[in-house]
């Protein structure tokens, strides 16, 4: 079966911060653009949760305890995750094209539409350089949390 993607909108294709390099139709192109910008700031904005619920559990001092023993460097990824959060404002609808894409592809969208709140949780520090990562990032998740009943 042959998927149509659709070229992003010029938005998507310049808040990607990395050049992507395809050897193929700029349509290709694009969609490299958006398989790297899925990995790397839905990885992040899922660390990020990661990190908030163990706070709301209150294993956060067990979950580094894990991510040491495995070396993982994730401690230090989430420590350094206040870049992230300067930058969130710019990813919201980026995290929305790309669950509509992986939708078009017949693949589930709702882990991109989840970073998508996630990052829309973070707008508060548009363009921050001191914005926080780690513990002070994940509190901010939760503090923005809606009210469930």
């Amino acid at each position: 079966m042959t998927v149509a993607l659709s070229p992003p909108p010029p938005r998507l294709a310049s808040s990607t911060s990395r050049r992507a390099t395809s050897t193929g139709s700029p349509r290709s192109a694009s969609a490299l653009k958006i398989a790297y910008a899925a990995w790397t700031k839905g990885t992040s904005a899922l660390l990020a949760s990661v990190e908030a619920l163990a706070i709301h559990e209150d294993v956060r001092e067990p979950l580094l305890g894990e991510w040491r023993r495995g070396r993982t460097g994730l401690e230090a990824r989430a420590d350094g995750l206040g870049g992230a959060a300067a930058k969130a404002w710019r990813w919201v609808g980026e995290m929305e094209q790309i669950a509509a894409t992986f939708e078009t592809a017949g693949l589930p969208g709702g882990f991109h539409h989840a970073a998508a709140e996630v990052y829309e949780r973070m707008v508060q520090f548009k363009d921050d350089r001191n914005a926080p990562g780690g513990p002070t990032l994940a509190q901010t998740l939760l503090d923005g949390a809606p009210v469930r009943e």
